[in-house]
């Protein structure tokens, strides 16, 4: 019976991608790039954030919303592109509409 079990629980978690069913969890896993950057008055960067589960083997997608606590220094747009606009520093936060995740990048912009 218990043969049985670990047999239709292995086949289970191979459909959903995960190869060792005793390696594969259902945590989220999240990263955000980058975690700091500079950049100056004009420039621009598109940060992004990747969404994994089973140990990291399987890539989930999701919608993502971006804002900048200092939208005057430095702008964000849906995609993730930040410019700078101004001297400061702003933190540009990242949510996972339907995971809930949530990371942010610390943004210093300097002068041309």
């Amino acid at each position: 019976m218990r043969a049985v079990v670990l047999t239709v629980l292995s086949i289970a978690l191979a459909a959903l991608g995960c190869r060792d069913p005793f390696a594969c969890t259902r945590e989220l896993r999240f990263d955000v790039t980058p975690r700091a950057t500079s950049i100056a008055v004009g420039q621009s960067f598109v940060g992004s954030m990747s969404l994994s589960s089973c140990g990291g083997r399987e890539k989930l997608t999701d919608t993502f919303i971006w804002r900048s606590d200092s939208p005057q220094v430095a702008s964000v747009d849906a995609t993730g592109r930040v410019r700078g606009l101004a001297t400061g520093a702003a933190t540009v936060t990242v949510e996972s509409v339907g995971y809930g995740a949530t990371g942010s990048i610390q943004v210093t912009v300097n002068p041309f």
